[in-house]
């Protein structure tokens, strides 16, 4: 049987699994930061419109409740795209849930309606200014079944699902010269990034993951390989904001699985980090090196686990699991990460949460070495170089 949560979160599964032209974001995420130039995006709101029994039966628990609900994408483009395109744009929310069925949801009708400008709209939990926007809808309808008063046991932390999760792992070898690239990453340009990631490294000098723009042209960011765990962000005019002290980056420990959880935002200066959820003072390691700057995000080349084709010849060595990469979203609140944002990604005994739960981001690595390579997330397909192998160990033993 399945909640309403459950469903939910099977809901968002299965579009995050999809590619779209523009990023998608959920009712009951953050609010929604819209650029001053209008980009294209889509807007989910999950309603539950009431049960009615299917079944009866003579114990507690043993009457079925059938669930209906209405999925509504909200898809948004400039207005001076039209709203033939704007359609086009929602239909390819519409065919991820059309006809679709697994263990926890049934879609039966899925339609797109033409909506024309975004101001003849009042979306709830949208709190930006959309009327320069054309506006068409993505309207699915589904079911889904519950007990009708048997207690449902739901771990608490278990994200995405509520059944208890086990996350899997990939290894990373250098000499292997292994990378996920992605050539053109589709993400809104942004001031804000935030990671989720689970490393195991072989070498107590921190991870090297290189996770943006091989050129060095307009972005980094990455572990550095020779000083510990370090972040890097900075656009074509020099400006940065990094995490890495003058001579050594993050102090790192080889050989245990970590989890790393990051935030910055490079317009306010302002970062939070946190190492398997304890927080990191970033009083020495924090830099903000000439002007506040956005990031130059769509479009950027992508490189993820190694750069060897970049010529720069640091990669990647040890084990990794469930990367959750989020250009132009913030996790911030009052510059730290809230405990129930912690929550999302890490439970409160330090194991990993179902990514299917995360919030919607341009990159979701995760799964074993057959579906690591696959992004779950909105930016787009990525290239495998080399082989993936399984790993020995993962972040849920």
């Amino acid at each position: 049987m399945v909640t309403a949560t459950q469903a939910f979160a099977a809901v968002r599964a299965r579009l995050n699994a999809g590619s779209y032209p523009y990023p998608l974001y959920y009712h009951g995420d953050d609010p929604v930061i819209l650029p001053d130039a209008p980009t294209s995006f889509a807007f989910v709101v999950f309603n539950n419109e009431g049960s009615a029994a299917v079944s009866f039966g003579g114990g507690r628990g043993s009457t079925v409740y059938r669930n209906r609900a209405r999925v509504e994408a909200f898809v948004f483009l400039p207005a001076w795209q039209g709203l033939e395109m704007a359609m086009d744009y929602a239909e390819t929310v519409a065919v991820r849930l059309r006809s679709y069925r697994d263990d926890s949801i049934s879609c039966f009708a899925a339609d797109v309606i033409p909506v024309g400008h975004g101001s003849l709209l009042s979306v709830p939990g949208l709190s930006s200014e959309v009327s320069n926007y054309q506006c068409a809808i993505a309207e699915c309808f589904l079911t889904f079944d519950q007990d009708g008063g048997a207690i449902v046991d739901v771990p608490p932390d278990a994200g995405g699902g509520g059944d208890a999760y086990v996350a899997k792992a990939v290894h990373s070898d250098m000499s292997d010269d292994l990378w996920l690239s992605n050539e053109a990453l589709v993400a809104a340009d942004s001031q804000f990034l935030s990671f989720s990631i689970w490393l195991k490294t072989d070498f107590a000098t921190g991870p090297y993951v290189w996770i943006l723009d091989p050129t060095g042209v307009a972005s980094n960011c990455h572990g550095s390989g020779s000083s510990g765990f370090s972040v890097s962000l900075g656009d074509v005019s020099g400006n940065i904001l990094r995490i890495s002290g003058p001579s050594n980056g993050v102090p790192w420990n080889a050989n245990t699985w970590t989890h790393v959880l990051c935030s910055m935002d490079t317009l306010s200066g302002t970062a939070a980090l946190y190492f398997n959820d304890v927080k990191i003072d970033l009083t020495s390691y924090l830099q903000a090196i000439g002007d506040p700057f956005s990031m130059a995000y769509n479009n950027l080349q992508f490189v993820l686990l190694g750069d060897a084709h970049s010529g720069w010849g640091d990669s990647y060595v040890g084990d990794i699991s469930d990367a959750w990469i989020a250009p132009g979203v913030s996790i911030l609140t009052a510059g730290d990460i809230a405990q129930a944002d912690r929550r999302k990604f890490i439970d409160a005994n330090g194991k990993p949460v179902n990514p299917s739960g995360f919030r919607s981001a341009p990159i979701l690595f995760s799964g074993d070495a057959t579906s690591f390579a696959t992004n779950k997330g909105t930016g787009g397909a990525f290239t495998l170089t080399g082989a993936l192998t399984d790993a020995s160990t993962n972040p849920s033993a």
